[in-house]
């Protein structure tokens, strides 16, 4: 009669598994950035063409709101700015916004932005011409705005440089468990 302890064992995940799921992962992640970097910098050399303006700032202001996901919330904050510049004699109205942040760095960053640029100040722009009121600041002082390709660029060569070194350890364990012939 067979014995029957009850304890039930789990199989472990060999360190060579868990070293190629975690380079199947990085590569993941590296063909991801690899997209959104190459569809944002794309996007921001189209943008480097368009007509240059310089715009007068109607109203700017750290607008906060609550983002809700799931059971989560929390409250974020960005800078909206109402521009007006001229195209060809017609005056044009457009909003610009910065990227969005929940850290009290960046809203403290954003309100003294805010508070240098008050109504009246000039700040150089770039609009759409085929729909002027697509303006965008391609370089700029705001925080969290201009182009985001630089630091696309840094979370691919992390995830690339990741993707290399688990993928190095998965291969450097297998080797280690074959047997060499003899």
């Amino acid at each position: 009669m067979g014995s029957f302890s009850g304890a039930r064992t789990r199989p472990r995940m060999s360190l060579q598994a868990l070293f190629g799921f975690f380079s199947l992962f990085a590569a993941l992640c590296t063909i991801f950035a690899l997209g959104v970097t190459a569809a944002e910098a794309w996007s921001e050399h189209k943008q480097s063409s368009w007509p240059s303006a310089s715009a007068s700032i109607r109203r700017c202001a750290v607008d906060t709101y609550v983002r809700v996901r799931r059971s989560f919330s929390g409250t974020r904050s960005r800078i909206t700015c109402e521009i007006q510049f001229d195209v060809n004699g017609e005056d044009v109205q457009a909003r610009l916004h910065s990227g969005s942040s929940s850290s009290d760095k960046d809203v403290s960053r954003m309100n003294r932005w805010v508070s240098q640029h008050r109504p009246g100040t000039a700040i150089e722009i770039r609009y759409d011409s085929s729909n002027v009121k697509n303006a965008v600041l391609t370089e700029t002082d705001m925080p969290l705005a201009g182009p985001r390709t630089p630091n696309n660029l840094k979370l691919l060569a992390i995830a690339a440089l990741a993707f290399v070194v688990f993928y190095s350890l998965a291969l450097t364990s297998q080797r280690r468990k074959t047997p060499v012939p003899a």
